[in-house]
């Protein structure tokens, strides 16, 4: 509601499409695109799956959308392996819409399609090995992985930390109650009864 009445980045938008996709049935998840030189994430979409083997990327920080000529819409495998859609796109749309749209501040450049994806699988040589292992087992779908929801409602994020936290709290109270107290021996050798320490032979 807050992103709904005040407005929000593309993170927040993206989040709230594609929480409200998902709520209507249309698979939908967030995407990153990335600088064309430096490979950093820049900007956030959504890809929805519009039935099987049908996708298409919209973005709503900019109420683009990518047509194909044939009825349907690129998604992010077709805008990753030809780049130059999502630039030619974005001029048209430009051309043809009034100045005052936030639209004529993307710059193509800097968020292209290049490298799309829906996570940012060169963060660092993990996420690197484990983007290679899948695309041994699934190819280039794994560009477009749905993302956890998790990962993407902070309610759901909130939630999760909570009993994660709740779960620790309980293992520990319950290791806590089982570790024995250790007895202290020299307490416990002055509170011994007298018979029992052994006699003195020199006192017979």
């Amino acid at each position: 509601m807050q992103v709904l009445d005040k407005g929000g980045d593309c993170a927040d938008k993206s989040r709230l499409l594609s929480a409200m996709l998902r709520q209507i049935g249309i698979p939908a998840t967030m995407a990153l695109c990335f600088h064309h030189d430096t490979g950093l994430p820049t900007h956030t979409v959504v890809e929805a799956q519009l039935g099987p083997g049908r996708y298409m990327v919209t973005d709503p920080a900019y109420e683009l959308y990518y047509p194909d000529n044939h009825g349907g819409y690129f998604g992010i495998l077709d805008l990753r392996k030809h780049p130059e859609r999502l630039v030619e796109r974005v001029r048209y749309v430009q051309a043809t819409t009034p100045r005052f749209r936030p639209l004529h501040w993307y710059d193509p450049f800097e968020a292209s399609a290049v490298g799309m994806s829906t996570f940012n699988w060169r963060k660092n040589g993990l996420t690197m090995l484990v983007r290679d292992c899948l695309f041994l087992a699934i190819g280039p779908d794994v560009y477009r992985l749905p993302r956890p929801a998790v990962m993407e409602e902070p309610k759901l994020a909130v939630a999760t930390m909570l009993l994660a936290l709740a779960l620790v709290t309980l293992v520990l109270s319950r290791l806590a109650a089982r570790t024995p107290r250790r007895r202290d021996t020299s307490e416990s050798v002055l509170l011994a009864p007298a018979t029992a320490r052994p006699m003195n032979s020199s006192w017979l």
